[in-house]
């Protein structure tokens, strides 16, 4: 079975393999009545040659060259369609299809050999491929084959304890097949740094939204500096975080000089805002 494979992160032509197909050809030749004892033994051996070796040759050759059209085709024809699906479809694909049987006689193609599928589930899965000949002596053979989808995703590349902040050396790539993807599998790296592991992980773990939690940016007890705004006009002071936040949190700050427990909103690690 020939195998290609397609990568939309790399859009290099895919590199077709090359097939080995083995030939077995049983032929008959009614009417010839030959008698070696007739002939000298060199002579003999000429003549049956000429008459028996001679067919079974050309024979092979025509169907080699017919069985390999047919295997050139069929994989041009699933390569131009990956390459379809590629551009729209994030991820790789693999596909292996099937080599034609040597046991079927097959005459020579006098006009070009067509292909087209047997089923419309060409995503991913099982296919099947008709290829066919149309004159002077209509032939067809069925190719199956399957496709394959793979994805990307974000995993541990090393244990990693609960507590722990992710760094860009915590994280690797892994390829699975997309039947296989869940909700919730990150598929981003970037997105995942800096945030807080909540339950430990083990390596080669895929990383889900329930694994982490954002990184605490004011810790309760901590000193911050105020930013109260209004329209344009800026005042800054500082504060005491009463609780604990991340980004974009929420929390309750007491102001250090007037002792007023206000609402504000974490902007950056120590930093808070407050809108009039």
């Amino acid at each position: 079975m020939n195998s290609e494979r397609i990568n939309t992160k790399n859009q290099a032509n895919p590199k077709q393999k090359s097939n080995t197909l083995h030939l077995s050809v049983m032929q008959n030749l009614p009417g010839l009545n030959i008698s070696i004892g007739h002939f000298l033994p060199r002579r003999a051996l000429f003549i049956v040659c000429f008459l028996v070796c001679t067919p079974f040759l050309s024979r092979a050759e025509s169907d080699t060259e017919t069985l390999n059209e047919i295997s050139t085709v069929s994989n041009i024809y699933v390569q131009e369609l990956m390459h379809n699906i590629a551009d729209l479809n994030p991820g790789s694909f693999e596909y292996s299809i099937a080599s034609p049987s040597s046991t079927q006689k097959l005459f020579t193609c006098a006009s070009p050999i067509q292909v087209k599928p047997l089923s419309d589930a060409f995503i991913s899965g099982r296919f099947v491929l008709k290829v066919y000949c149309t004159s002077p002596n209509p032939w067809s053979v069925s190719l199956p084959g399957e496709l394959k989808h793979f994805l990307d995703i974000v995993v541990s590349a090393r244990p990693l304890n609960r507590g722990e902040i992710i760094t860009k050396h915590d994280l690797q790539w892994k390829k699975i097949a997309s039947k296989l993807v869940r909700p919730g599998y990150s598929m981003d790296k970037e997105s995942l740094i800096g945030y807080e592991i909540k339950r430990s992980l083990q390596v080669n773990q895929p990383i889900k939204p329930s694994h982490i939690t954002p990184p605490l940016m004011i810790k309760k007890g901590q000193h911050v500096s105020i930013t109260a705004q209004l329209n344009r006009l800026k005042v800054k002071s500082s504060g005491i975080a009463l609780s604990n936040g991340t980004l974009g949190q929420v929390i309750l700050v007491k102001n250090r000089k007037t002792k007023r427990v206000i609402e504000a909103t974490i902007l950056a690690p120590g930093k808070v805002m407050v809108r009039l």
